[in-house]
């Protein structure tokens, strides 16, 4: 038995690709060019089907799908009201205003 019988092998043309990504043609070339600015090294390479197709292998698309999504779960969360400074969330503590009879008061009027 070979590889292929044991673990079959798809191959996804460019909409495919687009489609499990979200992301765009122009994108996907971009992230595999070395000369371009947004080269992506872990980004699946692209192979040759005929003179005129080209494919990339389904698992290592989601490989490096779940790299990105495991990535940026792994950073420090940004809520709303949160500052940011240099890329790191700084939480601030903001004065509680206290609800008088269904009325908030102002945050002057506590000063």
């Amino acid at each position: 038995m070979t590889y292929l019988t044991k673990n079959p092998l798809t191959v996804l043309r460019l909409k495919a690709v687009m489609a499990r990504t979200g992301l765009s043609k122009s994108t996907i070339y971009e992230l595999g060019d070395p000369g371009h600015p947004r080269y992506d090294a872990s980004f699946p390479k692209r192979f040759q089907l005929t003179p005129g197709a080209v494919g990339w292998v389904e698992q290592e698309v989601m490989d490096w799908l779940e790299g990105r999504i495991a990535q940026a779960r792994a950073s420090t969360p940004v809520r709303s009201g949160d500052t940011v400074s240099k890329g790191v969330a700084q939480f601030v503590t903001l004065p509680v205003i206290p609800v008088v009879s269904g009325v908030t008061a102002s945050a002057d009027a506590q000063s």
